[in-house]
């Protein structure tokens, strides 16, 4: 996180809209996600930290009917709890430096817009490109190339789901020791 660029801190939190904005109901940044026996993508593949993470749902879909005209009516058995993971890169030399392809159900690389090629990017990774020029969508944010669901432990969903829930109550009660602190100030005053 030291060293970041303004632009790398600013696709991180676009990275977190674009979670929220696909069913992810908790986020945090530069979370731990490699586990050691993950089979390892593309020599580019070596990274431990990924710069987004979310937890999400992805509904189980099961085919209902199948038409004359091949179509394929489908319908919802249940959901899954998935995990889906943003790396972003701003340079060729930070792209080429590294990063997290595996360790999540869904594994995304986020890039200003040309920078990457799709063919450059693992098989199973997707594609979120950036533009500042586009102002019509909400997080500049385009899928150039979908990531493939890879099946993980629930163990280790449930693993990450504690650590985000752990940050977030670390978080609020610094607000609430801070309000508590200001109230006793207030207090002591009268």
């Amino acid at each position: 996180m030291g060293g970041e660029s303004d632009l790398h801190k600013y696709l991180k939190l676009l990275g977190m809209i674009y979670l929220d904005e696909h069913g992810c109901f908790g986020t945090a940044t530069e979370v731990y996600v490699r586990r050691k026996y993950d089979e390892l993508l593309s020599p580019l593949d070596n990274k431990q930290i990924i710069d987004v993470v979310g937890v999400g749902v992805k509904p189980i879909m099961v085919v209902d009917k199948i038409y004359a005209d091949g179509y394929k009516s489908r319908r919802k058995i249940g959901e899954e709890i998935v995990l889906r993971g943003i790396e972003v890169k701003v340079s060729r030399a930070d792209f080429k430096n590294g990063f997290v392809a595996s360790g999540c159900n869904y594994n995304y690389l986020l890039t200003p817009i040309g920078m990457v090629a799709k063919s450059e990017v693992p098989k199973t990774v997707g594609l979120l490109e950036f533009d500042p020029s586009w102002k019509y969508q909400a997080s500049r944010l385009k899928i150039t190339k979908r990531p493939r669901y890879k099946p993980i432990d629930d163990f280790y969903i449930t693993k990450i789901r504690h650590e985000l829930a752990q940050r977030e109550h670390n978080t609020l009660m610094v607000v609430v020791k801070d309000w508590a602190k200001a109230m006793g100030e207030t207090y002591r005053q009268t």
